[in-house]
């Protein structure tokens, strides 16, 4: 769960695997759209149980839910809703379970929103590369910023080899730049 990249995907595989192996009957996920708030389903397994109410003149049976926030970087983004076959099944140990299902789906959101950003700077930082690349004056300029960083920097090229490295760097690995 903490490894996908995809959040619906991951959103889907959850509610299934609710509904299989939990023995759930109805589990869904929906996100919050940001411009209107609205909720909008994404994902679901199982069959969603008809609402409290009479059905040809005698009572239906009563149906029994929770929802559970999915935050990213502490902010509310979806809602999990999860089904119970019946009042009995409403434990204190089900509700802890799924409240910390709950929480590792908002770290693995917050991971799939991190390696997102990562990607973005990354992508950034091979086209400012590419364009410097071309000038010895920026080149030398990119590669004294890059020193005077205190963290630990490394450039590979597209075959995985280093092609620049900062003093931070050499001092870890207690290496030269060559």
């Amino acid at each position: 769960m903490l490894q996908t990249r995809d959040r619906d995907l991951l959103f889907h595989e959850v509610c299934r695997i609710l509904v299989q192996q939990g023995a759930l009957p109805a589990a869904s996920v929906c996100v919050i759209e940001e411009s209107s708030g609205t909720l909008v389903a994404i994902a679901s397994a199982g069959k969603t149980q008809e609402p409290a109410g009479t059905r040809r003149g005698r009572p239906a049976p009563a149906r029994f839910a929770a929802g559970f926030p999915l935050l990213c970087d502490r902010v509310p983004v979806a809602i999990l809703q999860v089904q119970f076959p019946g009042a009995g099944a409403m434990q204190p140990a089900a509700f802890d379970l799924l409240e910390r299902l709950a929480g590792n789906l908002s770290i693995a959101l917050d991971n799939i929103e991190l390696e997102r950003a990562r990607s973005r700077v990354e992508e950034a930082l091979h086209a400012a590369a590419t364009r410097l690349h071309d000038s010895a004056d920026a080149h030398r300029f990119l590669a004294e910023l890059i020193n005077a960083v205190p963290a630990p920097i490394s450039v590979k090229d597209s075959a995985h080899r280093y092609v620049a490295v900062n003093d931070a760097f050499c001092r870890l690995l207690a290496r030269t730049p060559e």
